[in-house]
């Protein structure tokens, strides 16, 4: 309750603070150009690719062209202050119903806030209302310029972590969206420090508030970033999210994660890596239960190198190694005591044609071992997998 109230009332400080600085700044008479043109700008990403190795469903290779996400993104400045966003995301999202696999092109509103914007000389605070991003995963993709190859594995942990253990379980995991419905509030200090705290639904911006459990639980983020040189990002981070809040006669199911991470970019060449901690808890309905626990642990290393400063050709070369860990507590039912190690290594060499496409061969390889005999037995179980892609983007 301490965590609900701390951030509630810091978010609620910070954007009423903006609202006075609007306030002042219309009575001063400052007044952003009038008819500011709506800024519509998009991306896709496309891809070929081919299985090369598969334990999965009888060792069946794949051969497939495919869209694996287009954005379009729709920006207005209303004044010196106001600006509103939405952006259409439209994806690939294959799931399992029974047996049958169900693949379609889905379109979501992947971002749609109404923004405040205010400098006051020592720091520029933003606060954003609506569907706004996660802060840490923001920051890895803008920072790492990945996102066109692959999702960061704090956004795409279902990778890399365990779901459920036995005969029903799988890799599968997921410990964040990317965006969701909430209020986002951030305090950048001499482009130096940047202080980020947001509350959101918790479900992202895939699905709408969970209904079904009465929860009226929410996601709780804080983020510190420090920039001490040009080029170098380093930050912490946090998020708590308590969800199914059953009362006194039990206690709440959780999920939160924290970590760290460092990303550096000089002339087009940009490492970074991450390592967060994870831990979903769940109690129950029962007055007295143990929870149960599962522990994650997950590493995710890159390399994005545009090499046109050093050759004088626009090569590209990208290379990743994530590793994610799973440990289930003792008295964890069927999924008693029982972990998974699942990496993931890929390499690519690519070109830049221009500001607005490129294009890269890109090789993945993935691995899965767990002390569960009935999970390897499992038709779904990956022990291992990789494919063959041609990773193309273009932005207009």
């Amino acid at each position: 309750m301490r965590l609900k109230f701390f951030f509630s009332t810091l978010a609620l400080m910070l954007a009423l603070c903006v609202a006075a600085a609007n306030a002042q700044q219309v009575t001063s008479g400052s007044e952003a150009p009038k008819d500011e043109p709506l800024k519509v700008s998009g991306r896709m990403y496309l891809e070929w690719y081919k299985t090369l190795q598969n334990q999965t469903d009888g060792g069946e290779n794949e051969n497939t062209f495919n869209i694996t996400r287009v954005y379009l993104d729709f920006r207005k400045k209303i004044d010196a202050t106001w600006s509103v966003r939405t952006t259409l995301d439209v994806g690939n999202d294959a799931k399992k119903v029974a047996t049958v696999d169900d693949s379609r092109y889905i379109a979501y509103i992947k971002y749609a806030y109404l923004q405040a914007q205010q400098d006051f000389g020592f720091g520029i605070l933003t606060a954003q209302f609506g569907m706004v991003g996660t802060p840490v995963i923001g920051l890895i993709d803008d920072a790492s310029d990945y996102r066109w190859l692959n999702q960061n594995y704090i956004d795409a942990a279902k990778l890399l972590l365990l779901k459920q253990s036995g005969v029903n379980g799988g890799i599968g995991q997921s410990i964040d969206s990317s965006a969701d419905m909430g209020l986002s509030v951030s305090l950048n200090v001499a482009k130096m420090v940047t202080v980020t705290g947001a509350v959101t639904n918790g479900e992202g911006y895939k699905k709408t508030a969970e209904l079904n459990f009465h929860d009226d639980g929410k996601a709780f983020y804080g983020m510190l970033t420090i920039t001490p040189i040009e080029g170098l990002s380093l930050a912490g981070y946090y998020r708590n999210q308590v969800t199914r809040d059953e009362g006194e006669n039990a206690g709440d199911n959780y999920s939160r994660y924290y970590g760290a991470l460092a990303i550096y970019n000089f002339q087009g060449i940009r490492v970074g890596v991450s390592y967060t901690m994870a831990t979903i808890s769940t109690n129950g309905t029962t007055a007295g239960t143990d929870p149960l626990v599962a522990e994650y642990r997950l590493i995710d290393a890159f390399l994005m190198a545009n090499l046109n400063s050093l050759t004088g050709m626009p090569i590209l070369v990208a290379g990743r190694y994530a590793m994610g860990s799973t440990e289930y507590a003792e008295g964890y039912g069927a999924n008693d005591g029982v972990s998974a190690d699942v990496t993931i290594w890929a390499f690519g060499v690519g070109y830049q044609f221009n500001n607005s496409v490129r294009m890269m061969a890109y090789v993945e390889d993935q691995k899965a071992e767990t002390s569960d005999t009935a999970l390897t037995a499992v038709a779904d179980w990956k022990a291992s997998n990789r494919n063959f892609y041609i990773k193309t983007e273009a932005r207009f």
